[in-house]
């Protein structure tokens, strides 16, 4: 079985000796050159910093707008733009066509491979607009059957929990939820220790992200997540992140973070690919050393949407104990995330081709393919 293990954790990087952490595999920043007069845009390039300043103008009228039309009218205008966004932008349209592709197998109709792909950039949509509207506080409308059952074993093993999602549903409102939850079960403890003195303490929990290089929406994101007990932690600001979580980890809290590729031009670190869907996809390594490192188990947690509100499906804990080879972990859980995103397709949040060359990602390390456990 599987088990949390023991005996001494490898060492990290950044953590009292120089680096930055997780087994050489974190993101780093660019080290600084020469300035150099910049290079004409290719076609797509300028159609990438098109699509970048229309995104920050769509965000920016949703928050001026937020106020004088209703949420359900928003997200109605939401979903018309994206689907005007794929009928004007051919690469996008091709990449959401490939990944569905992928998804519902070779012998899918290319009717259905659009309508997939047409059903993602709508969900995508609305969960931008979610996040700009903030003030709607959908993670008040979560349920969690069964969650509690996994969450108890993971943390009966004394090392904190990595919960792990994809880019899938609203991921921005688990955390949200969880801090919630934390609370809730603090003041719980508080008031029944309370004629022994003994008052729990709120556990640690922080959000592990990527700058979105939209800074309306970063903002929005910042602010969604502005609640008492979620700690915001940047990875790529700082090659000493790692130093962080491993005490947040120690001290029993929660640290969250998204185990695929949201955006491909953001350095991800070694990648590694596994089999997902039957082919090679690339995933960030670091999550699985994270967790042989700190002896924390995995969560794979998802907050998917679930009639009008959202559902949070907890599986079973990922226990490292059980992995020598962070690759072996990591294609253990890539398993648990196909099984999600065949379940519900078109809340897999990933608009860019998932299943690309690694030359295609800011990519570090080995290109050959992990076995499936």
């Amino acid at each position: 079985g599987q088990s949390s293990g023991g005996g001494e954790r490898p060492p990290l990087r950044g953590e009292g000796g120089g680096g930055s952490g997780f087994g050489g595999s974190v993101p780093r920043r660019p080290s600084p050159v020469a300035r150099q007069a910049p290079a004409a845009p290719t076609p797509r390039e300028g159609r990438s910093r098109l699509v970048l300043a229309g995104s920050a103008a769509g965000f920016a009228l949703a928050g001026a707008f937020a106020a004088a039309l209703s949420p359900s009218w928003l997200l109605a205008l939401g979903r018309l733009g994206a689907l005007a966004l794929y009928a004007a932008m051919p690469d996008l349209a091709a990449a959401l066509r490939d990944n569905a592709r992928r998804i519902l197998g070779p012998g899918s109709s290319r009717p259905a491979r659009g309508a997939l792909a047409r059903g993602v950039l709508a969900s995508f949509a609305r969960f931008a607009l979610e996040v700009v509207l903030s003030s709607r506080r959908p993670q008040e409308r979560v349920e969690c059957p069964g969650a509690k059952e996994h969450f108890e074993r993971a943390r009966a093993a004394g090392k904190g929990i990595v919960c792990a999602t994809l880019h899938m549903g609203n991921y921005e409102v688990g955390p949200v939820f969880l801090a919630g939850l934390e609370r809730a079960r603090a003041t719980a403890d508080r008031d029944r220790d309370d004629a022994r003195a003994t008052p729990d303490k709120v556990r640690p929990l922080a959000i592990l992200y990527s700058g979105d290089p939209v800074p309306s929406f970063e903002r929005a994101r910042s602010r969604f997540r502005g609640v008492p007990g979620l700690e915001e932690i940047a990875i790529d600001r700082t090659p000493f992140f790692g130093v962080r979580v491993l005490s947040i980890l120690r001290q029993g809290g929660l640290v969250l973070l998204a185990g695929d590729i949201g955006d491909p031009k953001l350095e991800m670190g070694e990648l590694a690919r596994v089999p997902f869907f039957g082919e090679p996809a690339p995933f960030p390594i670091w999550p699985a050393r994270l967790s042989i490192a700190s002896g924390a188990p995995i969560l794979p947690s998802f907050c998917v949407r679930a009639g009008g509100g959202y559902r949070l499906e907890v599986e079973p804990p990922i226990f490292p104990g059980a992995f020598e080879d962070p690759r072996e972990l990591l294609a253990r859980l890539v398993a648990v995330f196909e099984e999600k995103v065949r379940r519900y397709p078109d809340q897999w949040l990933v608009i860019h081709r998932y299943w690309r060359d690694p030359s295609g990602y800011r990519f570090k390390g080995p290109s050959q393919p992990v076995a499936r456990p």
